[in-house]
């Protein structure tokens, strides 16, 4: 007879993740540390509108194919095309629901490459994060739809524990007045979902 933590294992295992992007350095950075049973989509590598991805989120909801949901959400995106009120709407809808989370990068995904680092605020630009990116020896070379993402996310493993921490200590508000530098990326790795090795 089977024990129950084997069970339980076994069921732990066929678990599966949908996780929700917005473009290219995601798709790179999820698929160079997933497992097999997490999914990412919308798997063609363009930015879509955020309205389009709200819509595929709602959809990937209601088809109930996956445990778990996960929608990355980069902060810069949702603010230059205005959508920062419906953003904050979803999450409300969404907070009490342990199968769903919208988690945030404020301004974009680099700024939890820079978390490996340091915790600094580059108010709402990437582009700024990615100068900053640029001094440090892993990413001399980087650019957003570079493919070095999969070599650096492993290079970065070793530093994951600090990255965490900075994240951990500054959390995400999407109150206007107070809209620092921040990720959740962290969570994934917590969860398991992303691997630490």
């Amino acid at each position: 007879m089977r024990s129950k933590k084997s069970i339980r294992r076994k069921r732990e295992l066929k678990r599966s993740y949908l996780l929700i992007v917005d473009g290219e350095s995601e798709i790179v950075y999820l698929k160079s540390l997933k497992s097999s049973n997490i999914f990412i989509e919308p798997t063609i590598p363009k930015k879509k509108s955020f309205d389009s991805i709200y819509n595929f989120f709602k959809k990937s909801i209601e088809s109930k194919k996956y445990d778990e949901i996960f929608w990355i959400v980069d902060l810069d995106v949702v603010v230059k095309e205005k959508k920062l009120d419906s953003l904050i709407e979803y999450r409300k809808k969404y907070e009490n629901r342990r199968d769903i989370s919208i988690l945030i990068n404020n301004p974009c995904l680099e700024f939890w490459f820079c978390l490996h680092y340091e915790l600094k605020n580059f108010k709402n630009s990437c582009k700024d994060v990615i100068s900053y990116l640029k001094r440090k020896d892993e990413f001399k070379s980087y650019s957003k739809k570079g493919k070095d993402i999969e070599s650096i996310s492993k290079r970065l493993l070793s530093r994951l524990d600090i990255a965490i921490k900075n994240a951990k200590s500054r959390g995400c508000s999407l109150e206007r007045d107070n809209l620092l530098s921040c990720s959740m990326m962290h969570i994934l790795f917590e969860k398991n979902i992303l691997s630490k090795i």
